[in-house]
């Protein structure tokens, strides 16, 4: 992240965050050697937790306590989801709608105009849940597990457009869960079906996991001559959502180990929780 953008995200989050007096300081409660914490204290230590870094490294640059990094973490993960600015929602005018599949359009070599988004889903890792987890979110432990990818996890669907922006996140279901079924439940595919929510002639394109439908497109099977030839320019779209998931993976480097804290936080989980925060900011 630059500068510049580090001072539009604080603008945009600040007044959601707890005043530096009422924010844990170092030392005793009656002394603070090196003063409140700022906002952009707290900021900085969030967005170097979320690439990657040692909460015990950021205290030390910071001049923090030890729990202070993880700390300013949560609070800049509530702001965030506290900040409509910074929220996700797949457009509904059909006027947007037509400026996406145009964008599409530019990067397809044959010139495809019915593409608004290109959707996939991926394993967001975690560690392996406690028997507590799972009588809180209803889901056995096995369940969490994905065989593909031999990892505890979640699966998140998401939608980007031909920028790799994301339009659309959702992240309801364990990790054992097809990519079929997390579509086929959630929330965009509900508005999918309503008559009139898209714009006439616009799909997603998705890959062989879903169902080939009026709102989605995905390549044949088995293709040879002419649908191999679909199958490849069909791709070409598709392969969007695959680089934005790798961009996100390589911007914020939490999601390439197992948190340990998420599921805890099922609160966090009622609105996306913290997973969705590195789209948001993406």
């Amino acid at each position: 992240m630059d500068k510049e953008s580090f001072w539009i995200l604080l603008d945009i989050i600040e007044m959601h965050l707890p005043s530096t007096g009422e924010s844990r300081v170092r030392g005793s409660i009656c002394s603070i050697p090196n003063g409140p914490i700022t906002h952009t204290a707290r900021l900085s230590m969030a967005l170097r937790i979320a690439a990657g870094g040692d909460p015990l490294d950021i205290a030390v640059n910071h001049g923090v306590s030890d729990a202070e990094p993880t700390e300013s973490f949560w609070l800049v993960v509530d702001a965030v989801h506290k900040s409509f600015q910074l929220d996700i929602n797949f457009p509904t005018s059909h006027e947007a709608q037509y400026e996406l599949a145009q964008e599409f359009r530019s990067k397809s070599t044959i010139g495809i105009t019915n593409c608004v988004g290109a959707i996939d889903g991926i394993l967001m890792w975690i560690h392996k849940p406690t028997d507590q987890d799972c009588d809180v979110l209803g889901f056995r432990q096995t369940k969490f597990f994905c065989g593909r990818k031999k990892k505890f996890g979640l699966n998140m669907q998401a939608v980007c457009d031909a920028r790799r922006r994301f339009l659309w996140v959702e992240l309801r279901y364990p990790g054992s869960t097809s990519d079929f079924f997390a579509f086929d439940q959630s929330s965009l595919k509900c508005q999918l079906e309503r008559a009139g929510f898209l714009r006439e002639g616009l799909c997603l394109f998705g890959d062989a996991a879903y169902a080939n439908s009026s709102y989605m497109c995905v390549p044949f099977r088995s293709a040879t001559g002419t649908h191999d030839h679909f199958n490849f320019f069909q791709s070409q779209l598709r392969i969007n959502i695959e680089c934005a998931f790798g961009m996100l993976v390589h911007r914020f480097g939490m999601l390439r180990k197992a948190y340990s804290e998420c599921i805890n936080r099922k609160n966090k989980f009622s609105n996306l929780g913290f997973m969705q925060t590195p789209q948001l900011l993406h």
